[in-house]
């Protein structure tokens, strides 16, 4: 049924797009984090757009999706991409192998996050990194429709319940996840886009206010870094 849901999702958008990542967003987070190095896996690679961009400053690149078409769209800008559903199984790959591991909203689709930590943890070497980032259900508009329209909030704009999202998250949840894996947080952030609507307002709020302030109350998402021992 999930694999279902992820090929209509996909057959569903837009043709895919090369431009520069949006200011403040996952993607635009993520890309000034990912440094360089020997082997990336990235988990949900989608259409390959933030992969490919990994792959010019990594030696090797794997992504993992489970819908068809992202990973044919994937394969298309070049990338080694493969078919994986991570609830069916481990990924295909060898432990203590790689430098960096990167799931971007994916954590919240899957059955079993401790499990899904602990497997990006086993296929991490000594010293390599995690980026992980989920929707932000702390944020501020998304209690203020719990708390006065006493509805859930939305935190995906995909087709299907929430667009099959199964589990919510703060960044404390995403930190004491990936500390029972075994692994070290060494920062998390706030995923806000600063374009769009209210940009001139958002970029003031994220001038004057503390860090902590707009990645716990005002952004949408949340990322964290953690590093293997």
């Amino acid at each position: 049924m999930s694999k279902e849901l992820y090929e209509r999702i996909w057959d569903g958008k837009s043709a895919p797009s090369s431009r520069a990542p949006e200011p403040g967003s996952r993607t635009d987070i993520a890309l000034r984090l990912i440094g360089t190095g020997n082997h990336a896996i990235e988990v949900g690679c989608g259409d390959g757009q933030f992969g490919a961009r990994v792959a010019a400053v990594y030696r090797h690149y794997i992504g993992f999706d489970i819908a068809e078409r992202a990973v044919a769209l994937a394969r298309a800008r070049g990338l080694d991409a493969q078919l994986h559903d991570i609830g069916l199984g481990p990924l295909p790959v060898a432990g203590a192998s790689a430098d960096l591991v990167i799931a971007l909203d994916v954590l919240e689709h899957v059955f079993d996050p401790p499990g899904f930590l602990a497997e990006c943890a086993r296929v991490l070497g000594p010293g390599g990194r995690l980026l992980l980032s989920t929707p932000n259900i702390r944020s501020l508009p998304r209690l203020t429709a719990l708390a006065l329209r006493g509805r859930f909030p939305r935190t995906s704009s995909d087709p299907g319940y929430d667009g099959g999202h199964l589990h919510y998250f703060t960044s404390r949840d995403l930190a004491a996840l990936a500390a029972a894996a075994g692994l070290r947080p060494q920062r998390r952030l706030g995923v806000w886009p600063l374009a769009g609507g209210q940009a001139a307002l958002k970029r003031a709020l994220a001038a004057i206010l503390p860090s902590g302030w707009v990645r716990e109350w005002l952004s949408p998402g949340i990322l964290i870094e953690a590093r293997k021992p």
